[in-house]
């Protein structure tokens, strides 16, 4: 199910960009430095989808829940005149192969362009001369820089045009460099370019990306202004040196080659932000308590839902590559033969999932009660839509309660050679009222995995 994943891990994506945006502006309230919070994004956007899959385990069941029997056979086909309604993951799963060959066929272009890049920059690099400026081991070409070339051993790259500065613009220059070989930016952007690389068909690990590339940018412009640049002088550089490294061969004929160093001007779009960004007015006190107030509620709410257990259940569906049985409009005692396969591992109730409530009419009545729910659960551990049936109850108002309850129970699928199966499943309810007899209730067959759950009604 590749692609259900897919989709999954785009929708998390979203979650995780917006919440980096609401930080983000949160930091920049406080002129704090905010490309970690990039750089983390980006890693989790494409870390917790790989991993989803091999870490979301729901464990156990509910306290009030007791396994009366344990039927160890799953249906694989039931009736011919029962129709097949396949879900939405079932329909997608023909697009997994071209997809996975698609994602190989990319990450490697990706991969090899990335080498050709760095062998026509090292080409244009090949007339450096080594020379300290100010202290600093230093790279001078001819008209290449200023820039930071190299990840583990970062080098700065001066034009041989810088020496034709004043001091004052040399000297920003300089300490424009020195601030990202300090703050090792070469290590952030190139693990946020690996990160495209290994997901390209996420939009939002590519906007991440671009995103940290930005930051780094902004960080280093905040540092090198409160180290006593002015902001107007420093900004007139950046144009200055745009115009200089937008006109160089090596960018007119490929600008991606920008992205292989942290060159000074960047890209238009990026220097444009960058700009903005040291010309944003101050805000009052109170206007940013009340926006980080905010700025900060809505991200810890986003982030909330980006970690609920629905994201990892949906990107565990990854491991869900066959169905073994189809969905069906109700479950009944089947009437002609089936084929079973012994399970490896039976559909388990998660621990937590709401019980029914307690009816008000029956809590005033001081009545017990009982009932009996059959379902099928699907292949994530969802009951399937239309499957529920309430076998028996006590009185209506418990079987309307027990069968909102049963829809919305969440389970741990069966599995069978490693793939997670469908499983027809029984919940029995119990009612009780304290001081009252409990109803009686009788459980048939005993060839169905089922659930016994106690609801006690409040004292």
């Amino acid at each position: 199910m590749i692609a259900l994943w897919m989709l999954s891990s785009i929708a998390f994506g979203a979650l995780v960009v917006i919440a980096a945006l609401m930080l983000d502006t949160l930091l920049q309230l406080s002129a704090r430095q905010t490309r970690s919070v990039w750089i983390v994004a980006t890693l989790s956007a494409v870390s917790w989808p790989l991993l989803a899959p091999m870490l979301w385990t729901p464990e156990g069941t509910t306290n009030m829940t007791r396994v009366l029997t344990t039927a160890n056979a799953v249906v694989a086909g039931l009736p011919a005149d029962i129709p097949s309604m396949p879900d939405l993951g079932t329909r997608l799963s023909v697009l997994d192969i071209p997809l996975l060959l698609a994602w190989a066929v990319t990450s490697l272009w990706l991969m090899v362009r990335w080498g050709l890049l760095a062998r026509v920059l090292r080409r244009h690099m090949h007339d450096a001369e080594p020379r300290t400026v100010n202290g600093q081991s230093t790279l001078v070409t001819r008209d290449l820089g200023p820039a930071v070339i190299g990840v583990l051993r970062p080098r700065m790259v001066l034009p041989s045009w810088f020496f034709e500065l004043d001091g004052g613009l040399r000297a920003m220059i300089l300490s424009h460099e020195v601030e990202h070989v300090r703050a090792r930016d070469q290590v952030t952007l190139t693990i946020a370019r690996l990160l495209t690389i290994l997901a390209p068909w996420n939009p939002a690990v590519w906007l991440l990306a671009r995103r940290t590339r930005i930051a780094t940018e902004v960080d280093c412009d905040r540092r090198v202004i409160r180290g006593g640049a002015t902001a107007s002088q420093y900004a007139q550089l950046l144009l200055f040196v745009a115009h200089r490294q937008h006109s160089h061969p090596l960018f007119a004929a490929s600008p991606a080659a920008a992205t292989l160093g942290s060159h000074m001007a960047g890209s238009p779009t990026t220097l444009r932000r960058r700009i903005t960004a040291m010309r944003a007015s101050p805000l009052s006190s109170r206007a940013r308590t009340v926006r980080s107030l905010a700025l900060g509620g809505a991200a810890i709410m986003v982030i909330a839902i980006s970690a609920s257990p629905r994201f990892a259940r949906a990107l565990a569906s990854v491991r869900d590559a066959r169905v073994l049985s189809p969905a069906t409009a109700t479950v009944q005692p089947p009437a002609k033969p089936m084929v079973e396969f012994k399970l490896d591992s039976q559909a388990t109730l998660i621990e937590g999932t709401a019980p029914p409530r307690y009816p008000a009419e029956l809590l005033a009545s001081r009545t017990a009660g009982s009932s009996q729910a059959q379902l099928v659960v699907d292949t994530s551990g969802l009951v399937m839509t239309g499957s529920v049936k309430i076998v028996s109850a006590s009185h209506p108002t418990i079987g309307q309660s027990v069968a909102q309850a049963a829809a919305a129970a969440r389970f741990r699928p069966a599995r069978v050679g490693g793939r997670n199966v469908k499983q027809l499943v029984r919940l029995v309810y119990h009612f009780n009222m304290p001081g009252v007899a409990p109803a009686p209730i009788t459980v048939a067959p005993a060839d169905i995995r089922t659930f016994e759950i106690t609801v006690t009604a409040p004292r």
